[in-house]
């Protein structure tokens, strides 16, 4: 399925714009319509019960049979959805290009305009710089919550690492049968601990957990530059100086040579058990690659959406 890449649509300004170019050649490209789970046809009736809306009263039916029903549509099927959009200074990786924060953005922008299509409530939240709002589907709010995308394109936000939090915030901010997605390279301020991976990973796992106890459905995209992050090719240098960008700031110039090998091994590694955890805890993880299309954020979603309102 041909999709933009991010290198094509990284000149361009207009978050929606993008959104809705992403979309439009993704949808182009499938052999069934992706609009499915909304719909204001009719679907049935049931008896009226105290407190039901009095404008899907079958005022027809009861003027003949004496008798109150209320018709039901199958717009009743929408949900919704929380995007998470983690602002570490790891996503702002390479700096000056900031290429996981930019693909994270327009990724999380198709969502958006994928969801207003099909009238699903949303909302977002950026770790550190924004409180949820209640999900919604009114025009008003896409239109502010693209301004917010438009916003952080142009002046990326600068903050600390806190996605435990977030992601354990989301779990009380949201109703019950929500759909969680989150767009992190899995880089969290808990990893600096003293016991490191081993309490990221078990408060994680914690959280996962609290999430499917309330029935809610987690969608992590694990971003990642395959060229930089994975494969270690920078600019054909033999010497490349690390700094920590995340916390402690800590610069080390090393041979890519000397640690070219176990530097791989040690990402995939890292990687294979943050998605093992992940699928321990109930949610639904994808490796996504910056250099590639973004079709396969919006079929995992969709996919993951369909399982939900089916």
């Amino acid at each position: 399925m041909a999709l933009l890449t991010l290198e094509d649509i990284s000149q361009i300004k207009n978050v929606q714009v993008v959104a809705r170019t992403i979309v439009a050649g993704f949808i182009t490209g499938l052999h069934r319509s992706p609009y499915h789970g909304f719909s204001i046809t009719f679907a049935d009736h049931r008896p009226y019960e105290p407190g039901d809306d009095l404008r899907h009263l079958d005022w027809k039916l009861l003027a003949r049979l004496k008798k109150k029903y209320t018709r039901r549509f199958e717009e009743e099927t929408n949900m919704r959805v929380l995007i998470i959009l983690d602002t570490s200074p790891s996503m702002l990786y390479p700096p000056g290009e900031n290429l996981k924060f930019k693909f994270s953005l327009f990724g999380t922008a198709a969502l958006l305009y994928l969801l207003k299509l099909q009238r699903d409530a949303f909302s977002i939240h950026v770790v550190g710089h924004s409180i949820m709002d209640k999900p919604s589907i009114k025009p008003l709010h896409y239109r502010r919550s693209i301004g917010l995308l438009e916003k952080y394109l142009e002046n990326p936000p600068q903050s600390e690492s806190n996605l435990l939090n977030a992601l354990e915030r989301s779990a009380y901010a949201m109703p019950k049968r929500s759909l969680i997605v989150l767009f992190s390279d899995m880089l969290d301020n808990a990893l600096y601990g003293e016991s490191g991976e081993e309490e990221f990973m078990e408060k994680l796992l914690s959280i996962l957990r609290f999430h499917r106890s309330r029935l809610n459905d987690v969608l992590i995209f694990h971003v990642f530059d395959s060229q930089t992050e994975k494969d270690l090719r920078v600019s054909n240098v033999s010497w490349v100086k690390f700094k920590d960008i995340e916390q402690s700031h800590i610069q080390e110039e090393v041979s890519i040579k000397e640690i070219a090998e176990e530097y791989k091994e040690v990402f995939s590694q890292w990687q294979k058990s943050v998605e093992e955890l992940c699928l321990r805890g109930g949610a639904d993880y994808a490796l996504i690659d910056i250099r590639e299309p973004f079709a396969p954020i919006l079929l995992k979603f969709l996919a993951r959406r369909a399982k939900m309102v089916s």
